[in-house]
């Protein structure tokens, strides 16, 4: 996997920065870097107002992949 990069400037970004304070860099980052996301954060439903929207609605809307923790672990092959 990539690391961090630059934000972009798209609409979706700016509008997700105005409400939530470092997720958008971290998304955008992704995005910028062909990454993904590991979060253990759901998405929220359609009908949901966009001060409430998690990191994965975002990334998804960005074209951003996004795993939770353990399906990161199971992907990569890692074992203990």
């Amino acid at each position: 996997m990539s690391s961090i990069a630059v934000c972009t400037s798209s609409a979706e970004l700016q509008r997700f920065a105005r409400l939530n304070e470092a997720e958008p860099f971290v998304i955008s980052h992704a995005k910028s870097e062909s990454s993904l996301l590991v979060t253990e954060e759901n998405c929220k439903g359609p009908n949901t107002p966009e001060r409430s929207l998690k990191i994965p609605n975002v990334a998804d809307e960005q074209g951003v992949e996004v795993l939770k923790f353990f399906e990161y672990v199971r992907r990569e092959g890692w074992t203990f």
